[in-house]
């Protein structure tokens, strides 16, 4: 339905799949995420950002969703153009898989 977060596939130069997505609304949508197939989900929002919003809790939620959860926050306070979040999100998912696969090894 319209409250769903939207999922947009990019094609990026990453290992797997890179999607961006609008902001979930609420943690129900995260296991609606897995199962559309996103196993990773790197927030660009600042931790006071992710607060107002609803998102505070989201490394937890993920966590039961089985998702993993990186922080990269990007301090730009304007609205970023869809190019732009695709340019940053294709920085910083390199970092951020390399960040998870050190957890996990």
């Amino acid at each position: 339905g319209m409250t769903d977060a939207q999922i947009f596939w990019v094609d990026a130069p990453v290992p797997g799949r890179l999607a961006v997505l609008s902001r979930p609304r609420d943690g129900s949508h995260f296991s609606a995420l897995k199962a559309a197939g996103i196993d990773m989900l790197v927030s660009m929002l600042e931790p006071d950002e992710a607060d107002e919003v609803g998102l505070g809790g989201a490394a937890q939620i993920c966590d039961q969703a089985g998702i993993d959860f990186v922080s990269v926050p990007v301090t730009d306070h304007g609205v970023p153009s869809s190019f732009e979040v695709v340019e940053q999100a294709v920085d910083v998912v390199p970092d951020a898989l390399a960040a998870v696969q050190g957890v996990r090894a």
